[in-house]
Formats: C-alpha cells, sequence, structure tokens
C-alpha cells in the first residue's frame, strides 16, 4: 500500500476512534442541559434521586447519564463514528483547505449529537452551544478560503446560509408548532457549510429533512403516539446536512 493509503487509512480510523469515544461522554452533558429555557442545569437524576457531582466531575461520565439507570448510550456513539468514517472516507485530500472542511464536519457531527439528544429530550435546540458550533464552522470556512485563495468560497458559503436562514425563518412563522428558532439558526449553520459544495449541496440539504422525518412520524403513530405531538426537527437538519455532504462533497 502506498503511504498515502496508509495515511488516509490512518486518519479514517483516527476520526472514527476519536469521534465514537467522543460522543460517549455526550449523553451525561445532554440530560443535564435537558431543561426549559433559563433553567439551571439539572443537578440530579430524575429517575433514582442520585445527585450528580459538584463542579466538573458533576459533567464528565461517559456512558448513559446515571450510573444507575443504563440506557443504549452507545447507538448515538456508533452513529456519530459511522457518520465521521464516512466523510473522512469521502474526503479527497488530508492537506490545507480539504482538512479545515473535513473538521468543520466532524465537528458539526459531535456537536449534533449533543444538540439531537438534547432537542429530543425537550424540545429545544440551545442558543449557546447552537452559536459556538456557528463560530466553529465559520472559522474552518473563512480559513480555507483564504487558504485556497477562492474568496468566492466564502461568498457563496454566505449566500447559502442566508437563502437557507431565510427560508426556514418563514417556515417558523407559518408553522411555529413544528419549526422553532433554534432549528432557524441551526439551519443557517449547516446551510453556510454545504455553501462550500455549491447550490446542489444546498438545495439536497434542505430538502433531505423532510424527506427524513415523515418515516419516523409514521413510526411514532404506529406506536400509539398523537397526530399532534411534536417531533423534534434538529436530528433531521444534522442527518440531511451529513448525507448532502457526503454525496456532494470531495
Amino acid at each position: 500500500m502506498q503511504d498515502g493509503g496508509l495515511g488516509h487509512a490512518g486518519l479514517l480510523i483516527g476520526a472514527v476512534a476519536a469521534i465514537t469515544a467522543a460522543a460517549a461522554w455526550w449523553p451525561r452533558v445532554a440530560y443535564r442541559l435537558s431543561v426549559a429555557p433559563l433553567e439551571s442545569p439539572r443537578a440530579e437524576c430524575l429517575s433514582c434521586g442520585q445527585a450528580f457531582a459538584p463542579g466538573r466531575r458533576g459533567w464528565l461520565r461517559g456512558g448513559s447519564a446515571c450510573r444507575n439507570c443504563p440506557q443504549p448510550w452507545w447507538i448515538t456513539s456508533l452513529l456519530a463514528g459511522a457518520m465521521s468514517g464516512a466523510l473522512t472516507w469521502r474526503a479527497a485530500a488530508f492537506t490545507g483547505e480539504h482538512l479545515l472542511i473535513l473538521t468543520c464536519w466532524l465537528a458539526i457531527i459531535q456537536a449534533g449529537v449533543l444538540l439531537s439528544l438534547i432537542d429530543l429530550a425537550v424540545m429545544r435546540l440551545p442558543v449557546r452551544l447552537v452559536m459556538g458550533l456557528a463560530a466553529i464552522v465559520c472559522v474552518c470556512v473563512g480559513t480555507a478560503a483564504l487558504l485556497s485563495a477562492q474568496p468566492q468560497l466564502l461568498l457563496t458559503a454566505m449566500m447559502a446560509g442566508l437563502a437557507v436562514g431565510a427560508f426556514y425563518l418563514l417556515a417558523a412563522l407559518a408553522l411555529p408548532s413544528q419549526i422553532g428558532l433554534g432549528d432557524v439558526r441551526l439551519a443557517t449553520i449547516l446551510g453556510f457549510a454545504l455553501g462550500v459544495n455549491g447550490w446542489t449541496a444546498v438545495v439536497l440539504g434542505t430538502a433531505l429533512p423532510y424527506l427524513l422525518a415523515p418515516p419516523f412520524a409514521l413510526a411514532l403513530l404506529l406506536r400509539g403516539g398523537s397526530r399532534k405531538a411534536q417531533l423534534p426537527f434538529g436530528p433531521f437538519l444534522i442527518a440531511g446536512a451529513v448525507i448532502a455532504q457526503f454525496l456532494t462533497g470531495s
């Protein structure tokens, strides 16, 4: 095997291992942050009453959110690893702007796991987490445009972000019970990131969430759920964007 192939395989294995391992630490963080706006993070497990340790130790735990209440935490961890592996395998190169764009998407996957867990629990996407992701994405894309001497890369990304954000803002105004402002913020960031690959990626990433959500809604109905029940849209925004990046990225 050539050195380039070995390097590619090494980075692929490293990315999958790192993202999978890191995602295993999010259940505790997500559980503590799954509260109403302006509320303090949870200080104890609501199921068994076990208090979380004070300070940083109360946030650091791999696996289930509570040691007394086992949960299938490994599902999201493996999904994160699979997505990171797919995008790393799809990457054309691991130098300069290509590595920055890959880093951007690995950050989206990692943050997407945390945001999805919170959205599934309490139907909200915390502003600070979304804005933190926005900062990482902007720095990665902006630096990639600078290194590649392609200012149009950043311009297209900005236009795509504005277009997708405007679309979801109109959707939120028209369907406030289904699309929230957190979804609008997240969709804007994902549109910005997808804009690096052109408008085909942006359109695909915008359409896919609406194709992914109905099967899950139907499954909930078949399990006895209410037709009026709200379905968190954040996980579908993340999944749709990652799939679009995989199909159109380079």
